[in-house]
Order: structure tokens, then C-alpha cells, then sequence
């Protein structure tokens, strides 16, 4: 069955009453749960770059870790002729669950 946008009734009464049936409380601490266990930056006492994504097209490949023990980003671009482009820059988040990675480690 399909459904046209028009056919769709959207009122501010029921956005509202969707909002509503959030428990936005249970949502922020499961945001919370999920952020400390991220296993891109979770703090660990092992270095270590940890793979963020990884990709392949039209033989080009590339990709990008992260290092949470300093904060690091690395990336790479590999293209047919072998050529290899990479770089080293230092982030304040973590690019997959935003968390701050200033603040103090272990948490």
C-alpha cells in the first residue's frame, strides 16, 4: 500500500502528541549508556588507532581511525597507482558518538 505525502494528515496536535509520549528522561540516559560505551573512543590504557570506516570504488580505497589515547584522527586515500595520500589532525570529538574527548579517561 503507498501513501502520498498530501494524503498524510500532520497536525501540530498530533506532532505534540508524539513529542509527548517520549520519555525523554530513559532517552538521555540511554544517549548517556551508549556514549561511554563507544568502542571508537571509549578510554582504554591501550594505544592504539581504532578503524572508523573503510572504503573501495572504482579502485580508489581509503579510510579513517581514530586514536583516543591522543586524539587523533588519521585518514588515508589510496588510488590505482598505489599513490598514497594520508594526514594526521587532532579532533576534540569523537566523530561517532560526539563525545568530548577532553574530558578525563575511564569514564
Amino acid at each position: 500500500m503507498t501513501v502520498a505525502i498530501e494524503d498524510i494528515d500532520i497536525t501540530q496536535e498530533s506532532v505534540d502528541k508524539f513529542f509527548d509520549g517520549i520519555n525523554t528522561e530513559a532517552l538521555a540516559d540511554s544517549l548517556k549508556l551508549m556514549e561511554r560505551k563507544c568502542p571508537y573512543c571509549h578510554s582504554s590504557d591501550e594505544g592504539g588507532y581504532r578503524p572508523l570506516d573503510e572504503f573501495e570504488l572504482n579502485g580508489i580505497s581509503g579510510g579513517a581511525e581514530l586514536n583516543p589515547v591522543d586524539n587523533t584522527l588519521w585518514y588515508y586515500v589510496n588510488n590505482r597507482n598505489q599513490s598514497l595520500t594520508a594526514g594526521r589532525f587532532k579532533v576534540n570529538f569523537c566523530p561517532m558518538c560526539g563525545r568530548s574527548l577532553s574530558e578525563k579517561r575511564g569514564r
